[in-house]
Parts: C-alpha cells; structure tokens; sequence
C-alpha cells in the first residue's frame, strides 16, 4: 500500500477508499470475482498497466491486500495544476523578479473514483471559432498595453531561447495537453484542435472547452499563433484532454486512463508529445506508481511526455527553500521533469535564477536526481480560456478583453519545454526527410540536457547544484544544432553524428558554451554519447537503468554536494534510502506525511531517511 492507503486502512471501517489496485494479468479475473462477493464493483479497468480503480471500505483494503495477485494498492490521489496567478503587475518588470507565488495546493484526502467507460476513437470534433468583440476607447487602451506586454514577453523569450531568428514553428508535430481542457473559441488554436476527450465524463469526445482555463494558458506557451503572442511552437496541431475540473482538480485514475488512450491511439491521433502539468505528492516508490507507471508505458511506446517539477520549492511561510519536493509523474524516470526559472525580464541568460517556487530533487522512496532541466515559467502571459474561473477569479491583471493572464509556475515551464520539444522534432524531421524514423524519447531528454545552460546562485555566485537546476537551464538554439546533426536512421550503437555541431550558442546575444551534462537516474555524464545512437536512447530502455557506454562516455565515481553529502557509494535505494548525517536546507525542513507537506526544524522520513540541518553546495 502507499502512504495515504495506508493511513485510509487505519481509519473509520465503513469509510470509501478509492483506489487504483494493480494486479497479474493471470490473476485479474479472480481478484474482480473476489470482489463482486464484497459487492465491490471495478470503477475502472487500466488495460495497459493491469490495474483495477475501486472503491471500497477501509475494512476490505487489508483483505485486498492479502489477495493472491494483487502487486500494489495505491491511492486513487487528486491531482493539481501546476501553476497559478500571482499579485504582481501585468507588465514585466526587468530585473525584479516577483515575491508573490502561488502554488498548487495540497490534497488533503484521497478522492473517491466514478466508474467510467473507456473510450473510443472517433472523428474529431469542436467548431474551434471565435468572433472578436468590439472595443471602447478604454478597453482599445488597455488592449494596446497588454499587446505592448505579451509582445516583450515574447521577443525576451524567443531571444532567450535563440530562437528568435529559426525558421521552425513545430509543423506536423502533435502535442496532446493533459490538463483542464482547451478553449475551442478562442482564435489563436483555430483549426489546430483535432480532437477533444474529456475524461472527467468518461473519455469521450467533446467540445474544446476549458472551464478552469489552466490547459488553454499552457496550450498557448506550448504554440498560441496570435498578434498578442505567440507560443514558441505556433504551427503544432492539439488534441486536447481534460481531466481537471473548474477547480484545476482531478483524479489520478482519469489521467492514468487518459495515458494509455493516449498511448494506444498515437498514430490515429497523429501525437508525438504528452504534455503533463500537473501531478500530486510522491506517495510510493515509482515502481508501483500506477500514473508513473502509465507514463513510462508512454514512453515505451515512442512517446515524449514532458511534466511539471511541482511548486513546493520554497517554504511558504519563511520563503526558505528547500528539497525533495517533486511531484508524481514527474518522478518517472523516462520523463523529461521541468523546473522553472526566471528570466528576470531580460534575455540574457547570465542573470537567470530558478524561481523559488520551483521543486527542487531528489524524488521521494527513489532518490533520483530530478529536476531533469529548467525552463522559463515565472510569470509568463498566455491566453486566457473564456469565463473559467482564473479568468474570473485570479489575482492576475488581465487585458480589458481577458485575452491574456499571467502565471507562475513550472506548468508554465513544461509548457514552454514541450514547444522546445516540438521544434527539436520538426528540425529533426527536416533535416533527415529519409530516415523512416524520428528521434526516440530520450535521445530528446539527452539533447535537451547536453545542450543546457549553466544558472548562477546570486547569492553565493556559485553555479547551482544538480538537485535544483538539473542539468541546466533549456536552450532551443542548441537542441535544434543537435537535431540538425543526428541522423535517427543511424543503426543502434553507431555514430548518428551527420555534420559537426559547436557546443556553443548565441542566446540573449552572448555566446554561452553548454554544460554538456547528462543526468543518468543519479550519476551526471560527462562526454559525447549524445552522438552516438546508443542502446541507453532505446525505447526498451528505462532511463537511468545501467547500461554498458563504451569509450565515448566519462563516468563520475559518484555526485558529490560540497563535502558533506556523497551521492552514489553512500546512498542506499531499495526499500529505504540512507543519505549519509548531512544534506542541504538552509534553516527549514520538508517532508511529505501522507498527502501532506510539514516544514519544522528536522525531518525524519519514515523509518529510516534522516536529513541533517547542513548541505555543501555544487
């Protein structure tokens, strides 16, 4: 069981668990017969990863538990956007970043599944028109400003990226946004919603619509086309997918089931990449995580899936940062995590910093090094979804129109990694019309990392460690160099190198080199196994997994965080995680007690993961 299953098995008998329970496939009849003599009805069957969403009393779950076949009872957990508005003004202001953020907030009780019926593919559907209203002097003003704003935002982030003078705008690339939905009317996605589910109904097909309007803000990062902005990827095509509510809440089984729809009908629906910014507290070990699960089964099967880090970076009541704050899925391993950096209103990239919201690594039960890269989302315009509730209710200014809202958080950031994403693809796709193939999942996780961009802590003028920057910050400009020079028809374990690439690129108009830096589960690599089409890249091949590199590859020995945290040889990760006496987090502590997150003086992690009050920076 999880944690919060566990704490549900202690509580009132009679009391509804839901529950995503996975199971042997030999065995799945049986234990669905077992249950009917409970009169515990399946809600919803997960074909993909044999799994079963019920709900039962707390008195069946140590039953459940004991049943021959049964491999995990995990807790059918809320899941929350990742971002939301902030009380600063409209405009970007250069360098000053905003004070004021708000998080996703924490769930609080495992929600209760409603049966559903698994969907079906059809033809697409939504009529995806708008029609522009007409304007007063007062809000033409006002209009004309906000015009002035997003059109900043956008040349600073272009320019930031080095993508302000490429011609690649994502064509012939699909992007499936998981999230609250897509507002069909509005004019930027006009014809490129090619088909709608909603699986907070069911999963069946519907009309683009957005009530919460968190998905139609991080649809328009990803590739908005519009006078006011333009998303970094503005010819990709949508299929959208909703699975969260007016609230931005939903239920991790509908995203589970939304993963394997997904994955099942990728080619029918013409998708390359899942975008997912959203998630909930780390509550088990990603082995039997059913929506960690869910994603790797998407990955597998050739897709890329880019997620949010989480929001819980920084102590809300010191404003003290700290670790260990990643969200599920964004500790799958084959996923691309996203954390947030903040352009400080320029796009230089010498002065960026990660915003203090954004999770920092290592995953809970696993330890894994997460984030993988950091992307722009502090504080970033996008369009507004028509009268859904961040439009009404949000502390953002907005235009007279309500065309545009602004928000923070590393659900912007995903965003704007999976319009990078969707150039890379394109590039890659032009560069080698012939190939027969594109480039696998995580040679793109690789590119994205090799390519990266160191961040500096202001505050000790030291490059930031590996648990809060990964590899470093995203650069388009140097993902689309390497997906111009690697040849995907390649054959595995040769050199896919085509031309010659330098580890170099002008962004914000300075040259700055790359880290070339891969982060491998918990080990960084250093070398040039990025051109090669190694075995690692394979879709069989679950990131971080040990793998024999050859010559081309420097190992480290282990990571080591200044000197009083070693981690590799000291690090224990099986059934407990062991760290050593000392780990970095300033004067506040977190840690993750069932669904909750608690900040005090020290932390003590189940029985056995101890963190000390001191950490040595990279």
């Amino acid at each position: 069981m999880d944690s919060a299953v566990a704490t549900a098995a202690r509580g009132e008998s009679h009391a509804k668990v839901g529950v995503i329970v996975t199971v042997a496939p030999e065995k799945r009849q049986a234990i669905e017969t077992a249950l009917a003599t409970r009169k515990v009805a399946p809600g919803r069957r997960f074909a993909g990863g044999n799994g079963l969403g019920v709900a039962m009393s707390a008195d069946d779950l140590e039953d459940l538990a004991d049943m021959d076949g049964v491999i995990a009872i995990s807790s059918d957990a809320t899941i929350f956007a990742a971002g939301a508005g902030s009380k600063t003004s409209k405009s970007p202001k250069t360098k000053k970043a905003s004070t004021t953020t708000v998080a996703a907030p924490i769930p609080t009780a495992v929600a209760q599944p409603t049966p559903a019926p698994s969907p079906t593919l059809t033809t697409a559907v939504g009529t995806n028109t708008t029609t522009a209203p007409s304007l007063s002097s007062e809000m033409f003003t006002s209009f004309l400003s906000d015009l002035t704003a997003s059109s900043a935002q956008w040349q600073i982030l272009k320019g930031s990226l080095g993508t302000q003078w490429l011609m690649s705008a994502g064509a012939g690339v699909g992007v499936a946004v998981v999230d609250s939905g897509i507002d069909g009317t509005a004019a930027e996605f006009k014809g490129r919603i090619s088909a709608f589910y909603d699986f907070t109904s069911g999963g069946g097909l519907a009309t683009p619509t957005d009530d919460y309007g968190h998905g139609t803000h991080v649809a328009a990062l990803i590739g908005a086309q519009s006078l006011t902005f333009a998303g970094i990827a503005p010819r990709v095509h949508f299929v959208g997918v909703k699975v969260l509510d007016a609230n931005g809440q939903g239920r991790t089984s509908d995203l589970v089931a939304a993963l394997d729809f997904l994955t099942a009908n990728q080619r029918a629906l013409n998708i390359h990449i899942v975008n997912l910014s959203l998630g909930h507290p780390i509550l088990e070990p990603a082995a039997t995580d059913p929506l960690v699960q869910a994603v790797e089964r998407a990955v597998a099967a050739g897709l890329v899936v880019v997620t949010s880090a989480g929001n819980y970076g920084q102590n809300p009541t010191t404003g003290v940062s700290g670790y260990a704050g990643i969200t599920s899925p964004g500790n799958a391993p084959s996923a691309i995590t996203v954390g947030s950096l903040n352009m400080n209103g320029t796009a230089d990239r010498r002065d960026d910093t990660v915003s203090p919201f954004s999770s920092r690594g290592p995953t809970w039960y696993d330890g894994l090094a997460k984030p993988d890269i950091l992307a722009p989302g502090h504080g970033l315009f996008g369009v507004s979804a028509t009268s859904s509730t961040l439009s009404t209710t949000s502390t953002a200014t907005m235009s007279a129109t309500g065309a545009d809202i602004k928000l923070f958080g590393t659900s912007m950031a995903a965003a704007t990694a999976t319009g990078v994403v969707a150039l890379t693809l394109e590039a890659n796709r032009l560069a080698f019309p012939n190939a027969g193939r594109g480039l696998p999942p995580s040679a793109v996780k690789a590119m994205l990392q090799y390519s990266s961009v160191t961040l500096v802590d202001p505050a000790t003028k030291m490059e930031n460690d590996l648990l809060t920057q990964g590899a470093g910050g995203i650069n388009a400009a140097g993902a689309l160099a390497l997906a111009k020079a690697l040849d995907p028809s390649k054959p595995v374990g040769s050199v896919w190198l085509a031309t010659a690439v330098t580890e170099r690129s002008t962004l914000g108009g300075v040259e700055i080199a790359w880290t070339r830096r891969i982060i491998w589960g918990t080990t960084p690599l250093y070398g040039d196994a990025v051109y090669a089409n190694a075995p690692a890249w394979q879709s069989n091949i679950v990131w971080g997994n040990s793998l024999v590199w050859g010559e081309s590859l420097i190992w480290g020995e282990s990571l080591i965080w200044g000197d009083s945290l070693i981690w590799g040889e000291n690090i224990v990760t099986s059934t407990s995680l062991i760290w050593g006496d000392c780990i970095v987090w300033g004067e506040g502590l977190v840690r993750i007690d069932g669904q909750s997150l608690i900040w005090g003086d020290s932390l003590i992690w189940g029985e056995s993961l101890i963190w000390g009050d001191s950490i040595g920076g990279l």
